[in-house]
């Protein structure tokens, strides 16, 4: 049931206090009598006001959670002065302004969570965290380049860095892959340039994700000796050259090469064959030519394929439809792609999304059309294909070929950046280049 935060602790003498779901109000003053208070976790709440000026006498506080709620306002300086946290979470309220200027006072911080929000301004007076593990930034409006090398020195704990979908500009210092326990590395959607420079084997990063930026230069072999990394997301960005054939010796689960345009034209590289862990391959609009490879059938856990938006020749191949987990499949925005589309393929038991439009396939997608479950959508060319149940029916003239599937979904820290679920909104589906 609904209730209000003062209701829940007008009694309240433990040293710890939790609740979620159901409050809703503001955050009374009375939480300042609560001066034994070490835990504090009221997140994801329907919690609305400012934080409470009292929360300056929680001196021994070491955990606080506030995020998911409605919290508006600056982040006060009162945080500042509880020296003791530990773990301080703010994400997806509504803070605006910049980060308090003694936050370099809470020396003890572990995990810093402020994402989500509307923050501004720069991020140095985070300078004096050495203990620091987590750094949770993303879906703000910082704007400055990335922290300084004194302070990535004094970083040494990071584990979880991620500052993606800010203002963020600059060039990547190579310092942070010195950071040797630095797992998540996550600066995707900012304004970064620049050569992504080469990684020390020495590390232990599982996740990279650098995509939508403004990167350029070659992709560095020195990713394909990161023996520990399982996500790899370099799209939307200007690299130039080849994709590195080491890439083939890691134990990806998810790489996206898609939408650089910069590459050199080439075949879809024989690597990929070696890498039968992966579940998510786009090179959408990344300059493949040739045919579709057999060697796709060696990749039996995957569950997206995204070749789209390239100059890819011949058949489809068969051989797809031993991928028995598949779901999404473009093939779309292929002009070269001839013939019929096998029929086995079409009728893959676990497709949820199939485009071939803007391809010069032909015959009929019947096989699909009589399957009991069907795709959620279907694309094709309703000129040259046969298709009573293409929910995206496109003619020549009109914009449907030129749409834009994006299968990527950014991995938050909630979820310990791992892929909950696939989001293709109409936006996706329809929107043109």
């Amino acid at each position: 049931p609904r209730q209000s935060l003062q209701s829940s602790f007008c009694l309240f003498v433990s040293k710890t206090f939790s609740a979620s779901d159901g409050l809703v109000g503001s955050i009374p003053t009375e939480l300042g009598l609560l001066s034994h208070l070490r835990f504090f976790a009221i997140d994801h709440n329907e919690l609305k006001g400012t934080l409470p000026s009292t929360m300056i006498k929680l001196t021994g506080l070491d955990y606080l959670a506030i995020q998911s709620n409605f919290i508006t306002g600056t982040i006060p300086n009162l945080l500042g002065d509880l020296t003791l946290l530990r773990f301080l979470g703010l994400g997806s309220n509504q803070f605006k302004g910049s980060i308090p200027n003694n936050f370099h006072q809470l020396t003890a911080m572990v995990t810093l969570a402020l994402d989500n929000n509307a923050l501004t301004g720069r991020i140095s007076e985070l300078r004096s965290m050495t203990k620091l593990q987590r750094l949770y930034l993303e879906n703000n409006q910082f704007k400055q380049s990335l922290p300084p090398v004194e302070l990535l020195s004094k970083w040494q704990n990071l584990e979880e860095f991620d500052i993606s979908n800010n203002h963020f500009s600059g060039t990547v210092p190579k310092e942070f892959f010195m950071l040797t326990n630095l797992r998540i590395f996550d600066i995707h959607s900012n304004k970064f340039h620049g050569n992504l420079p080469d990684l020390p084997i020495a590390n232990n990063l599982t996740y990279i994700a650098v995509h939508k930026n403004n990167l350029d230069g070659p992709i560095p072999s020195s990713l394909g000796k990161i023996s520990t990394l399982t996500h790899l997301d370099l799209s939307q960005n200007r690299f130039t050259g080849f994709l590195p054939t080491s890439l083939g010796d890691l134990n990806l689960l998810y790489l996206f090469v898609a939408k650089n345009d910069h590459l050199s034209a080439t075949s879809i590289p024989t690597f990929l064959s070696r890498m039968t862990n992966l579940k998510d391959l786009s090179l959408k609009d990344s300059k493949r030519v040739g045919t579709i490879p057999d060697f796709f059938s060696n990749l039996k856990n995957l569950v997206l394929l995204e070749l789209d938006g390239n100059s890819l020749t011949g058949t489809v191949p068969v051989s797809l439809s031993l991928l028995s987990n598949l779901k999404y499949l473009m093939l779309n925005e292929n002009e070269g792609i001839t013939g019929v589309l096998p029929p086995d393929v079409q009728t893959l038991s676990k497709l949820e999304i199939l485009s071939v439009a803007a391809t010069s396939l032909d015959g009929d997608l019947r096989p699909v059309c009589t399957k009991s479950k069907r795709p959620q959508v279907l694309a094709a060319d309703c000129d040259e294909v046969e298709c009573t149940c293409c929910t995206v029916c496109c003619h020549d003239d009109e914009l449907c070929r030129d749409a834009v599937y994006f299968g990527q979904l950014d991995p938050v820290w909630e979820n310990s950046y791992n892929r909950k679920y696939y989001e293709f909104t109409p936006t996706v589906i329809f929107g043109a280049r």
